[in-house]
Order: structure tokens, then C-alpha cells, then sequence
């Protein structure tokens, strides 16, 4: 891609568009058609924007989300080279079944339906000849348009636009590398095993994940097990359907993964673009995730802080909601606490009646504000339930994730309690209590009623009492 089409794509676009044909049409839609115009790295940059519904405007979003539709196929000639070249046979001395009709065909990959000799229903998916190449010539171009144009603007300065672009550089990469994606599946089912056929929740159903069969995958090929459902994009198909529920389906996907978060103290694993497209809602309240190109990983140690965030958020804790925030982001306390502290009371009062991605991306608008350093997974991670709030809107405007993750939240509560309760050394603690409440009986009385009024306030206490 040379910067001569890059240029006249951009003018023709985005700085003349008021005098020429594209006058009427909005943002989303010129955003799209420009990258429709540039070719694949460009395609998935639209995709990825099409998400950003704290960027972007809802109907941008929605012109952008045309990306995802189909886009056309490779000849199946090449296909078959594909397989001989990486796997020594064709596909149908590979299958025993083998539609040449792919039933999904997108910027990186086609997906094929196939069936297994020993019976398995599969899905295949091989990858676009020469698209790493393509990718890394486009990208490094763009490195070098951003660093250029970060010196006469301040605004991309600030925003640090080369680093973002190397940051993409490296997300697509990572998506394309189909080793890298098997990896990821393994350990994607190994991580929410806890759910993984079966029920972790009386009223939630069991998870589905994908698995990859390692004989039949190739630098370029993934053979894996054929999830039947619906992707989220097209909700008018899942509403017309009353086998699906897609609320049970929702509150199963995105309670599973928060349930991962608080299950684990070796890590946490995620997907770190998920978009409409790769969300399946099936039948019987499931749901599945079919994209591990892009997975984010946090640190047990970082577990650990994004836990105490998240419950502090939760019970509204202003003091420890700047300290752990504070304390993800390994920023000073002594610098920024007092900074930082009107706008996050300000956000704090948002925070009930808003979804989980405004949770963590309004910790981040704030700081940013401050310019304190955001870490990749806590940004990472804000996105994709930014993302997920969008999926949700898109069906019901009165709901968000916060709606379904209640109970989710309430049994991470119940559990900081139980082991906190465990550490705390009871002698001297109930002496002092009874100290207090033989010397003034009273005391007691307004205890009760504190707590009585406001449970959550036990939480608070604790915790100030304990630092």
C-alpha cells in the first residue's frame, strides 16, 4: 500500500468529503468505505473501531459493523494448494466430507463446514495467502505516517498515536498467527473449565468451547469442533427464533468469564477484541466465543489488584477505589490520590446505573487526565466490556453488563468477606469491641442501625479498620 493511495484515500474522504459525492454520508460510513478502498490491515482497523462505542458515535458503530459482512472469497483452487503445501493432501483425501462453499469469509480467513472420517461435524479455517506480509508493509507504513504527523500535532502527541499504531501492528499479528490461536484454544478451555460442559450456576447453562484437532492444523489451517449458533450481528434471525434466549445467553457468557476472573488466582485469560461477529448465541441459553486470535492475560499479581478494584467499585468505596486503581496502574498514592479524588467521587456516582466497561474506561479517561500510565490489560479490558455493553444495547437499550453480573458481583462480595473474616486474629479484636460496648452501650445501637442501612458499609469499615 503506497502513502501516495494513502494520502488520496484520506483527502478524498475526510478533508474534501463536503464537496464531493461522500457530503451526506456520515463518519462510520466513510471510515468504512476508506478501508473497504485500502484492503485487509485496513478492514480490520474499521473492525476493531466499529466497538468503540465510547469513541465513536452508535451510528458509526453500526456502518462500521458492515465490515464483518462477507468479503470475497479466494478461489477454491487456492484453497486446496493451501492444504497440500502445509499438510501434504488435498481436503477431501484429508475429509470425509469437505463443502468448498466456505460459510463465513473474512478479511484473514475463510471458514469451511467439513466432516471428520471418524464422524466429527468440524469447522476449518484457512488462512489468506501472503496477508502477513501485506500486513506488516501497511502497518510499518502507518508507524511512520503517525510519527511524522505527531510533530505538528499536539493532540497525537499526547495520545501517543505512533504507540498505538505499533500496538496494532502487534494485535494483528498475534491474529494471524494460527499457532498462536491454537495455543490460545487449548488454554482458553483449560481456563474456564469450570463451566465447560457443564453448569457452574443453577440458573446459567453449561459452556461451549472450541477444541482444535492438532493433526489436521497447519501454519495456515485450523481444524476444530463445529459450534452451531448465531453470531450477535444478526439479532433480527435470533429474535425471530424462540429456540434462542439471548438474555440467558448473555448473562451466561459474560458471568462465566467474571466468574474466571474472581476463580482464579494464577491469571486470568480474555478475549481482547471480541466483536459482534464472533459471539455465538445458540440454543438453550448458551453461548460461545469462536475467535482466539487476540487473547489478553493478567498476572496473578494483578488478579489480585483488579479483584479489590472491581469490589471496591461495586460497594462505592471512594478511598479504596483511588488506592487500588492507583495500585493497578503502579502509580503513586502520595502524587495522585489527592488529584485524582473530585473526579473519581464524580464517577463514583455514575457507577451503579452504567455497564462494567464504563467501570474500568472512565478509570481510564480520568487517568489519562492526570497523564498517569495505563497498563495494556487494564485498557484491554475496559474495551472489550465497552464492547460487550454495545452487544447488549444493540438488543435492549435498558440493559448493560452491571445488569447481568449482580449476582456474579454478590458472590465475589460474599466471598472477600469469608476470607477476610478468616484473617482477622478474633481475641483481641472481640476485646476491644467489648471494651467499647461496656463503657457505652450506645455505640452499639448506632452500629446496628449504620449497617442496617446500608450493608455495604460492613465492607468499607472493615477494610479502613485493616489498613
Amino acid at each position: 500500500m503506497g502513502l501516495l493511495k494513502i494520502t488520496k484515500v484520506f483527502l478524498e474522504y475526510f478533508v474534501l468529503h463536503k464537496v464531493n459525492k461522500h457530503s451526506k454520508k456520515i463518519l462510520g460510513r466513510r471510515i468504512r468505505e476508506a478501508c473497504e478502498k485500502l484492503g485487509t490491515t485496513y478492514i480490520k482497523f474499521g473492525q476493531m473501531l466499529s466497538t468503540r462505542y465510547d469513541i465513536l458515535s452508535e451510528k458509526d458503530c453500526k456502518a462500521l459493523q458492515e465490515l464483518f459482512d462477507e468479503i470475497k472469497e479466494i478461489p477454491y483452487s487456492k484453497i486446496k494448494e493451501i492444504f497440500k503445501h502445509d499438510l501434504g493432501k488435498y481436503p477431501e483425501e484429508i475429509y470425509e466430507e469437505f463443502n468448498p462453499k466456505p460459510i463465513s469469509s473474512a478479511s484473514i480467513a475463510q471458514i469451511y463446514r467439513a466432516r471428520l472420517k471418524s464422524g466429527e461435524e468440524v469447522a476449518v479455517k484457512v488462512r489468506r495467502p501472503y496477508v502477513g506480509e501485506k500486513i506488516i508493509k501497511d502497518m510499518n507504513l502507518l508507524i511512520r505516517i503517525t510519527k511524522f504527523c505527531q510533530f505538528f500535532s499536539p493532540l497525537l502527541k499526547t495520545a501517543n498515536a505512533a504507540n498505538v499504531a505499533k500496538e496494532m501492528k502487534s494485535w494483528l499479528l498475534q491474529e494471524i498467527d494460527f499457532e498462536n490461536e491454537i495455543k490460545n484454544i487449548i488454554e482458553t478451555k483449560k481456563h474456564y473449565s469450570f463451566c465447560d460442559g457443564k453448569r457452574y450456576r443453577a440458573n446459567l447453562p453449561s459452556g461451549v468451547f472450541l477444541f482444535p484437532y492438532r493433526k489436521f492444523c497447519s501454519k495456515n489451517v485450523i481444524t476444530m469442533n463445529y459450534i452451531e449458533g448465531v453470531p450477535i450481528n444478526r439479532i433480527d434471525e435470533i429474535r425471530d427464533n424462540p429456540e434462542y434466549d439471548i438474555n440467558t445467553s448473555f448473562k451466561s457468557y459474560i458471568s462465566a468469564a467474571t466468574h474466571a476472573l474472581f476463580l482464579n488466582n494464577k491469571g486470568y485469560l480474555f478475549q481482547a477484541d471480541p466483536h459482534p461477529a464472533n459471539i455465538l448465541i445458540m440454543k438453550n441459553g448458551q453461548a460461545s466465543s469462536i475467535d482466539c486470535g487476540l487473547m489478553a492475560r493478567i498476572s496473578s499479581e494483578n488478579v489480585e489488584k483488579m479483584k479489590k478494584l472491581f469490589l471496591s467499585v461495586y460497594s462505592g468505596d471512594l478511598d479504596n477505589t483511588i488506592r487500588f486503581a492507583l495500585d493497578v496502574c503502579d502509580a503513586s498514592r502520595k502524587k495522585y490520590a489527592d488529584k485524582v479524588r473530585k473526579d473519581m467521587k464524580d464517577y463514583l456516582l455514575r457507577t451503579p446505573h452504567e455497564g462494567i466497561g464504563f467501570w474500568f474506561m472512565g478509570i481510564i479517561k480520568i487517568f489519562i487526565k492526570y497523564r498517569i500510565k495505563v497498563p495494556y490489560f487494564l485498557s484491554a479490558f475496559g474495551r472489550c466490556n465497552f464492547v460487550l455493553d454495545g452487544c447488549i444495547q444493540s438488543f435492549d437499550k435498558n440493559q448493560n453488563t452491571l445488569a447481568y453480573l449482580q449476582e456474579e458481583l454478590r458472590w465475589a462480595m460474599k466471598d472477600e468477606i469469608v476470607n477476610n473474616l478468616k484473617n482477622i486474629k478474633y481475641e483481641s479484636l472481640l476485646y476491644n469491641i467489648t471494651e467499647k460496648i461496656k463503657n457505652s452501650p450506645e455505640k452499639l445501637n448506632k452500629l446496628l442501625d449504620r449497617y442496617y442501612e446500608n450493608p455495604l458499609a460492613v465492607i468499607r469499615d472493615f477494610r479502613s479498620a485493616m489498613v
